[in-house]
């Protein structure tokens, strides 16, 4: 993704942001610099710092820091979705739309099952 692009996630998350994890939006909600601040005072052996939910919040905030989100997700609460900095749309093709409005010229890629998947970029192409 370069830096100013728009990611579009799209996932039905049938149980919610995190139904096991409680401290997972909490996590969310903090800038980066918060995040990895906290996680470094943490004791690892608190379990009631969710450590686990704030190392995915690490990732999180690198990619809304770098790129604006997009969601199409059923399953996320307003209060999910702003803990998240992600954008709504009610459906892909809306939030397709919009982000070509922005991006006219944007290159697409779509990642299936992206949240078992990890993308590696070719440095020799």
């Amino acid at each position: 993704m370069k830096k100013g692009g728009i990611v579009i996630f799209a996932a039905p998350c049938t149980e919610g942001l995190a139904h096991n994890h409680p401290r997972f939006r909490e996590w969310l909600s903090m800038p980066l610099e918060e995040v990895l601040t906290k996680l470094r005072a943490a004791s690892p052996e608190d379990v009631s710092a969710d450590m686990v939910s704030a190392v995915l919040s690490v990732c999180n905030c690198r990619a809304r820091d770098k790129s604006k989100i997009f969601c199409v997700s059923d399953g996320l609460t307003e209060e999910d979705l702003a803990a998240m900095q992600y954008t709504p749309f009610p459906s892909v093709q809306a939030a397709l739309d919009e982000a070509l409005r922005i991006i006219p010229d944007a290159t697409i890629g779509i990642i299936p099952k992206g949240g078992i998947s990890l993308p590696v970029l070719d440095k020799k192409q």
